[in-house]
């Protein structure tokens, strides 16, 4: 099986055994380009590397995830200047509850903040979230569609 290399933003990296088993963005909708968009990949992890000294790796150790595992990653994406994207990642038994335990407006920094824009920032967040929720049910419905994997 291949080496997967997930980075995270502001942590060290996943670094397991497994495949990707789906991966879906919301960057379209009804062929409009969004300005800003989630990435989710979901990977069945299928082993781990020992543990090494080097400090720079965050390794999934199978002893604190018995059984099957998921690894969710989730980027954050905006086309916006000035916005970088947002990576998240992490490992359970079920992908559902990794997508919950994720803040789809973490790296949203959207209009200044200023009070002129408070109405156009909390319109850019509703529409953050409706996307985030749709992409979750899309991707949902894919991996249940398999069998293989208990959402």
């Amino acid at each position: 099986m291949p080496k997967q290399r997930i980075r995270r933003t502001g942590g060290h990296p996943l670094i397991f055994d497994g495949e990707l088993l789906c991966r879906l963005d919301n960057r379209r909708s009804n062929l409009v380009e969004r300005k800003y968009w989630h990435e989710i990949a979901v990977y069945g992890v299928l082993s781990s590397e020992p543990p090494d000294l080097d400090p720079g790796k965050t390794i999934v150790a199978q002893e604190s995830h018995p059984g099957t595992r998921y690894c969710v990653k989730i980027t954050f994406l905006s086309t916006q200047r000035g916005e970088e994207p947002h990576e998240w990642a992490a490992v359970g038994p079920r992908p559902a509850a990794l997508l919950a335990a994720y803040d789809p407006l973490a790296g949203v920094a959207g209009y200044p903040p200023d009070e002129r824009y408070a109405a156009s920032q909390e319109l850019l967040r509703g529409q953050v979230r409706q996307a985030w929720e749709e992409l979750v049910a899309a991707l949902v419905a894919q991996l249940s569609q398999g069998g293989e994997v208990e959402p």
